[in-house]
């Protein structure tokens, strides 16, 4: 029975070792994985105040006849007064 007191010691440390290592690996990662995430937060808040593209209206041919069907009032007002580009998009 003596003669297993010291690998039983041995492992004993090798286990507390391994526990306190990897608690101490899992705070740096926390911390990591936070910085990370402010740093996140604040380039997706910069990104949503860029302009981006809404649908206003739809457009239709019927006949040989183009119809533009207006979602928004806004869209409207533009169209009527000319303030519109075309992009050409082709499948």
């Amino acid at each position: 029975m003596e003669d297993l007191i010291i690998p039983f010691i041995m492992v004993v440390a090798i286990v507390i070792y391994l526990i306190v290592g990897r608690a101490k690996f899992e705070k740096n990662l926390k911390e990591q994985l936070s910085k990370d995430y402010e740093i996140y937060k604040s380039t997706l808040i910069q990104t949503k105040n860029e302009d981006t593209k809404e649908l206003v209206g739809l457009v239709f041919e019927k006949e040989g006849q183009i119809f533009i069907e207006c979602i928004k009032d806004s869209a409207k007002s533009k169209l009527e007064s000319g303030k519109y580009k075309l992009k050409d998009f082709s499948c």
